[in-house]
């Protein structure tokens, strides 16, 4: 009756080892699914909105007091523009406002404007979004082009991991834009600081 027993229990804890296995896969697959289908709708946003915005022109900001950023409407949100990183043949649009549900399929406007110097830009690590924050090296270029066509080129001076995040970073840190990535899994950041480069190319 003990064999009996113990044969039960082993096979029951290998029935919910298969199960938690199971599980561990549909959650994986759920997962895949979604950051395939956020990176494709993004690089359709992309798209669109580079038909929409004017050809884009190397510029200066005009450093406006309180400037507003215009915004273009695609697929029933606003964007501000496109972030990109010419090394890696990135490009994101960019929301024109924080919206915490919609992070994890395409980087929003956390803080700022990108007139006065205060930009930040937020998003997750997900893979096909901000997933590249903590391969950045010091030196690397990021544009960010307005749906003007007003192209700004910056370089990165510095990056650091953080536990939190909020605008007033930038009258602390010599900088002209923050680009950040929230950790899905710690909930951490890793920030980028980015300087203007004031003769573009």
């Amino acid at each position: 009756m003990k064999q009996i027993g113990n044969k039960r229990i082993t096979n029951l804890i290998l029935i919910l080892g298969i199960a938690l296995i199971l599980f561990s896969l549909v959650i994986l697959g759920m997962t895949y699914f979604r950051e395939y289908n956020a990176e494709k709708e993004a690089n359709s946003i992309v798209s669109a909105l580079n038909e929409l915005m004017p050809p884009p022109r190397d510029t200066m900001p005009q450093l406006e007091p309180n400037a507003t950023m215009p915004s273009l409407q695609v697929a029933g949100e606003d964007f501000v523009g496109i972030l990109t990183v010419p090394s890696l043949s990135k490009a994101l649009p960019v929301g024109s406002s924080w919206q915490q549900d919609r992070i994890a399929d395409y980087p929003c406007r956390f803080y700022g404007s990108v007139n006065n110097g205060t930009l930040m830009i937020g998003g997750t690590d997900n893979n096909g979004q901000l997933d590249f924050v903590e391969a950045l090296e010091q030196g690397t270029q990021l544009q960010f082009t307005d749906v003007s066509g007003n192209r700004y080129t910056y370089r990165v001076s510095f990056a650091e991991q953080r536990d939190d995040l909020d605008q007033h970073l930038l009258s602390v840190r010599p900088c002209d834009l923050i680009v950040f990535s929230q950790s899905t899994i710690q909930n951490t950041y890793t920030a980028i600081y980015a300087s203007m480069i004031k003769e573009p190319k």
